[in-house]
């Protein structure tokens, strides 16, 4: 296009004529965009599982098992400690997005609510933008199932 006006014409005209109809259909359809989702989370479960048997040495987190209603749930404690302790800041930005597992020489406090196996791991980039700046410390506590909205650390490699 020429310029900014050519452009906005052409859109318009493409809009008139109808031939914009079937992407701004799946714009604003929820149905659609579902259906993506569901379909690029199970690809990426496939690939993960992939991962997993390609490395026996890493060990695949077990699933919760399904409790009779007599039992007692099972439930995960925070740490017994009643004092603060600190954790270990991990991690220097490698290509890809992918974060070295090194020691950073820093320490952050660890929450009351985490379990002994915490660890602190250093953002390389931002990868959720504003949310969550590059350079930032997150806890990664191994003794948590990751939840919906919550995020997960992932080793890949040796990263």
């Amino acid at each position: 296009m020429a310029d900014d006006a050519a452009l906005r014409q052409a859109v318009l005209t493409a809009y008139h004529d109808g031939s914009l109809a079937p992407f701004l259909e799946h714009i604003v359809d929820p149905e659609h965009r579902w259906s993506r989702s569901r379909n690029r989370i199970a690809s990426l479960a496939q690939e993960l599982s992939k991962l997993s048997a390609a490395h026996p040495s890493i060990p695949a987190p077990s699933l919760p098992v399904e409790q009779s209603p007599d039992e007692e749930p099972v439930v995960l404690r925070p740490s017994s400690s009643t004092h603060a302790r600190a954790l270990t800041v991990y991690g220097a930005p490698l290509p890809d997005g992918l974060i070295d597992f090194v020691k950073t020489g820093g320490t952050i406090d660890a929450p009351r609510d985490v379990s002994d196996a915490a660890f602190a791991l250093r953002v390389g980039r931002a990868t959720l933008g504003g949310g969550l700046p590059g350079h930032a410390v997150v806890v990664v506590d191994p003794g948590r199932y990751p939840v919906a909205g919550g995020l997960a650390a992932v080793r890949e490699g040796s990263a």
